[in-house]
C-alpha cells in the first residue's frame, strides 16, 4: 500500500507543474481590438473623439497596420460590406504600430463630420491587420463606429410582413416582424409580445435587434405558453429607442400538448363507469 501511496504522489508532482503553466497560458490568442463598437454623435462642420486599443495576445512581436473603410449592410442577414472611407471623416493618431507579446496600445481617433454631412447614420470600421508567424494568411480585428451626425433625425419603420400560428402547440409561441428601417438614423428594437386570459404567462424578457437606415431585417420574440387551452388575444411587436410601439393583435388558439391525452382519459372514463353499471 506504501508503495502505491508513493506512485501517486510522484504523478501528483509532476502533474502540478503542467497544471499550473496551463492556467498561466491565455485563453484567447491572436489580435484582438476592444471595443467591439462606439457610439459617436457629432455636428456637421465639427469634431468629436474617441479610443480603441489593439492587443497582441502571442508569443511573437507583430507590425500592425491601421485603417479605416466604410461599411453598410445587406437586407435581412446584414453581412457587411466596405467601401473607401471618403471626405477624411476619421483620422487615427497613428497607422501602424509594433506590439510585443502580450502587450496592448490604445489609439485615439477624430471623427470631423463636413460642413455639408447629411443628419442621421454614417457608418465605419476601424481595422487592425498583421501577419503572424504560425499564419500565413493575414490576420485583421475590427471595431466598428456608429457615428450619428446631428439634425434632424428620422427613426422611422414601415412593417412588410408579420407572421405567429393561428394554432400553437407547444411550450412558446413564437413570432417575427419583418421590418424595414425607413428613417434616416440607426436604432434599436426591443420585442416582445403578450397573451390577454387567466391562465396566461408573460414573464419572456424583451430580445433586442439593431436596425441601419434603409435596411429590412426580421426581429424576433416569444410569448410563453398560456396553462390551459384556449383561444388568446395576442399583442406583439416592438419599442425604439424614442419611446415609439409598434403593436400587432391575432387571436392565437392554443392547445397544449398534455391536452392530447384528454380524449384517452375520457374513453377511460366512460369504459370504467360502464364496468361499474354493468356489475352493479
Amino acid at each position: 500500500m506504501r508503495w502505491r501511496a508513493g506512485i501517486a504522489l510522484i504523478g501528483l508532482l509532476l502533474l502540478m507543474p503542467i497544471s499550473a503553466r496551463a492556467a498561466e497560458e491565455p485563453k484567447n490568442k491572436g489580435l484582438f481590438i476592444t471595443p467591439v463598437r462606439s457610439y459617436q454623435n457629432v455636428s456637421p462642420g465639427h469634431s468629436t473623439g474617441g479610443t480603441f486599443t489593439v492587443a497582441n495576445i502571442t508569443t511573437q512581436p507583430a507590425d500592425i497596420d491601421l485603417s479605416v473603410q466604410q461599411f453598410s449592410v445587406s437586407d435581412y442577414n446584414y453581412d457587411y460590406q466596405f467601401s473607401q472611407i471618403r471626405d477624411n471623416w476619421i483620422h487615427l493618431s497613428k497607422t501602424r504600430l509594433t506590439l510585443k507579446p502580450q502587450k496592448s496600445e490604445t489609439i485615439t481617433y477624430s471623427v470631423t463630420a463636413p460642413a455639408d454631412a447629411a443628419p442621421g447614420g454614417h457608418y465605419f470600421t476601424l481595422f487592425a491587420t498583421t501577419k503572424l508567424e504560425q499564419n500565413p494568411n493575414k490576420v485583421q480585428a475590427a471595431t466598428t463606429l456608429y457615428v450619428t451626425v446631428d439634425g434632424t433625425l428620422s427613426r422611422t419603420s414601415h412593417i412588410n410582413s408579420t407572421t405567429i400560428p393561428v394554432i400553437s402547440f407547444g411550450t412558446a409561441i413564437d413570432f417575427s416582424l419583418d421590418v424595414k428601417n425607413t428613417g434616416n438614423t440607426h436604432y434599436f428594437v426591443y420585442t416582445s409580445g403578450s397573451l390577454a386570459g387567466l391562465s396566461a404567462s408573460n414573464e419572456k424578457p424583451e430580445s433586442t435587434s439593431l436596425l441601419l437606415p434603409g435596411k429590412s431585417r426580421v426581429v424576433r420574440g416569444t410569448i410563453p405558453a398560456p396553462i390551459l387551452p384556449g383561444v388568446y388575444p395576442a399583442v406583439y411587436g416592438f419599442k425604439v429607442d424614442d419611446g415609439q410601439i409598434v403593436e400587432h393583435k391575432q387571436l392565437v388558439i392554443y392547445i397544449p400538448p398534455w391536452s392530447a391525452l384528454l380524449p384517452i382519459g375520457i374513453i377511460l372514463l366512460v369504459q370504467t363507469i360502464r364496468r361499474y353499471r354493468t356489475k352493479r
